[in-house]
């Protein structure tokens, strides 16, 4: 499967461990755990990782080799292929105006999405890692605790 930049940008920071607790792409109830707990395995995250694909149907394998411009990243241990409501989803994230936003924009391509088993973290050879942060925007709902 080849990679766009965003994905890249995932499995990469998956790799490197800086997504932590998060060391694989989520299956439906990690997600639903997410957006409506903000919890993955019991630790605080406040956005699911997931991985799309463009398929009329499921790819029923256990791999999945996973490519960046035209270099093979990792092989990938698929643990389930299912559809995901991300009209639901975002509603819960964002609010209302979910449709504006720019991962349901990016999301919404795509027709199953794959959870993984955890990525091995050795096979990092084809990917430059630099001890920069990856920061993402968190949602409000991990400071509704600052609201006294």
């Amino acid at each position: 499967m080849q990679l766009d930049n965003f994905n890249y940008l995932i499995v990469k920071s998956i790799l490197s461990g800086k997504l932590y607790p998060v060391n694989k792409f989520m299956n439906s109830s990690e997600i639903n755990s997410v957006v409506n707990d903000c919890k993955f395995h019991k630790k605080v995250f406040p956005v699911p990782i997931i991985l799309g694909l463009r398929r009329s149907k499921k790819i029923n394998k256990k791999y999945l080799n996973l490519y960046y411009k035209k270099k093979k990243i990792t092989k990938l241990r698929i643990e389930s292929e299912f559809k995901l409501d991300l009209k639901k989803i975002f509603r819960k994230l964002v609010g209302k105006k979910f449709r504006l936003h720019p991962l349901y924009k990016y999301y919404k391509k795509y027709n199953y999405f794959i959870s993984s088993k955890p990525l091995n973290h050795k096979v990092i050879k084809n990917i430059k890692i630099k001890n920069n942060f990856i920061n993402f925007t968190t949602r409000n709902k991990p400071h509704e605790g600052h609201k006294k």
